[in-house]
């Protein structure tokens, strides 16, 4: 699954630990300082000549909380570069040709709380967990 995927990518890649500053599709009240992987409306598929699907373009969103402005842009923008770097690798079991940046990272809004929220929006592209892969 593409949340999965993502949390897990960037988990190993140091930005967090799943279930403590790293969460999947919902912000939480706690803890502040926190990164927040959501899913989003993707774009169609991609089907072979037998109407199999080969390739999807699932869309997701990060959004990094921190009290410090500063801080919630330096966060996202570290996360951008190391996701825009994803070419024709494995995460988890799903093979993802690229993924590639929607926007780059931005300040969203102030919470309730004057946390800063900073977002960046991307797009993958994976081949189908029914279709094969051949690495050259």
């Amino acid at each position: 699954m593409l949340l999965d995927e993502i949390t897990n990518y960037i988990s190993s890649a140091g930005f967090g630990t799943f279930g403590t500053n790293l969460f999947q599709a919902k912000l939480p009240a706690i803890p502040i300082n926190c990164i927040v992987v959501y899913e989003n409306f993707g774009q169609e598929t991609m089907a072979t000549l037998d109407l199999e699907i080969a390739h999807e373009f699932p869309e997701f969103q990060i959004l990094v909380r921190h009290t410090l402005a500063v801080a919630a842009r330096a966060r996202s923008e570290a996360i951008y570069k190391v996701l825009t770097r994803v070419k024709n690798m494995y995460l988890n079991d799903a093979f993802y040709l690229t993924i590639n940046p929607r926007s780059t990272p931005y300040f969203l809004e102030n919470d309730e709380n004057n946390n800063y929220l900073v977002t960046c929006r991307f797009l993958a592209m994976k081949v189908s967990s029914s279709t094969p892969v051949h690495v050259f």
